[in-house]
């Protein structure tokens, strides 16, 4: 499916024109939420030269959902205002990050089913992260733009197709895609740096059920990146696996596979395009889930190829443990791709967190990430290091409306240290209807 067909999918079941067997989409809700955010930093763009700065973010949401039990609908957006105080600059009234608007509708029917997606953010490049939602949404650690002025784009969209998986040979098809691009650089010096990147992630499943706890599993996998730098840096994998599903109940499933895998990279140099690297070999993975819905969940995945210049590993993890009055969440991820410059570069991460209702009205929560990424094409750009945490306590005023007060930390190494306090206090509401 083409990027196109996407969209236009998204946008003609928001119109409410999309039917299935005869089936029209069934009730909906519109969701409108309003935040007011204040804030001081004592060091808002993390420099090694601190720069304090206090700002106050408005931010508007607007969300739609219309389901049946087999389809759903979802349109979302969210843009902001941002009053800026930053020392030593002028006053700033700018947006408030990041401004994200999507989509997406997924399908269920009785031997199979569909998701869909489609996002696009905007958001500026002054080094001010997101608390832990972003971690949980994007897979790959930023980079580090703080010395960048200017904007990023963001467009990502993909899909899950499954069919027959109620016969002992089923499939599953997936794909992913993503855009970056930068506008409104002001820094010359910084400007080539920031390169536009493309991303394709495929990947297709078979599945032979060889009896009721057993079945046989082929992967067929192509990624490809690419970045429009200097030498327009270009990498292709392709990779096929074959191993068993070990599924006992429906809590546990358990996968393992054994696989070959081919990997080039293509780039350009005195206007020629040639094979730079060249690398295959075997390639191994595994994963498990375990899901009680109503008290844990988990998570797990890890590959190991040989087919790079070094050997390589990557992998995925997350995890939920529910309370009583609360839960208990972990993240973490370690995979590659192509940084800001355009080379091929190691991402990896971990995020821990729990909330906890204190009572009905009231409930605090903490968030710890800690984000690494290397350079691994060129020695001499430092490892880039961000540790962030935070503290939070919300209130319930209303049935509608609610106030949080916390605390964030950040620190961030590369060529030297810096670090950033910041205190905040927030107000939101929220309006639910049926039209």
């Amino acid at each position: 499916m083409t990027r196109a067909s996407l969209a236009a999918l998204i946008l003609a079941a928001g119109g409410g024109v999309v039917a299935v067997n005869g089936q029209t989409l069934g009730e909906s809700t519109v969701t409108a939420t309003i935040t007011q955010r204040f804030e001081f930093d004592d060091n808002y763009r993390l420099r090694e030269d601190p720069n304090p700065a206090a700002f106050s973010d408005t931010r508007f949401g607007l969300d739609y959902l219309r389901e049946t039990s087999t389809q759903q609908l979802s349109l979302f957006g969210n843009l902001g205002v941002r009053l800026l105080w930053e020392d030593g600059q002028d006053f700033d009234i700018t947006y408030a990050d990041p401004a994200v608007v999507g989509g997406r509708y997924g399908q269920d029917w009785a031997d199979g089913g569909f998701d869909a997606y489609l996002i696009y953010s905007y958001r500026r490049l002054d080094g001010v992260l997101t608390p832990l939602n972003d971690f949980e949404f994007v897979p790959i650690s930023p980079d580090d733009l703080t010395d960048f002025d200017g904007n990023e784009n963001r467009f990502s969209g993909g899909f899950d197709l499954a069919l027959r998986t109620d016969s002992p040979s089923s499939y599953v098809f997936s794909l992913d895609a993503s855009k970056v691009t930068y506008s409104n650089i002001d820094d010359t010096d910084l400007t080539d740096s920031a390169t536009p990147r493309d991303a394709v992630r495929g990947e297709a499943l078979w599945t032979l059920r060889l009896n009721p706890i057993l079945s046989s599993g082929v992967v067929a996998s192509y990624n490809w990146d690419r970045a429009e730098n200097d030498t327009d840096n270009e990498i292709r994998t392709a990779a096929i696996d074959a191993g068993f599903i070990y599924e006992p109940d429906e809590n546990l499933e358990v996968t393992a596979g054994l696989g070959y895998e081919d990997r080039q990279r293509l780039q350009t140099f005195s206007g020629e395009r040639f094979t730079t690297e060249n690398n295959w070999g075997p390639a191994v993975r595994g994963s498990i889930r375990y899901d009680t819905p109503e008290e844990f969940s988990l998570f797990a995945s890890a590959r190991y190829t040989t087919a790079a210049p070094d050997p390589r590993w990557t992998g995925d993890l997350r995890a939920d443990y529910l309370l009583p009055r609360g839960r208990v969440y972990a993240l973490g991820y370690r995979t590659y791709g192509l940084n800001i410059d355009g080379d091929e570069t190691l991402y990896y991460g971990l995020g821990i967190g729990a909330e906890r209702e204190i009572n009905s009205l009231s409930r605090w929560g903490v968030d710890l990430t800690g984000r690494n990424q290397i350079d691994t094409e060129n020695p001499d750009i430092a490892d880039l290091d961000r540790i962030e945490a935070v503290a939070r306590y919300t209130r319930d005023l209303t049935q509608d409306v609610s106030a949080t007060l916390g605390y964030r930390l950040r620190l961030r190494t590369e060529d030297g240290s810096a670090q950033s306090n910041a205190i905040f206090v927030s107000f939101g509401r929220s309006w639910s209807r049926r039209p």
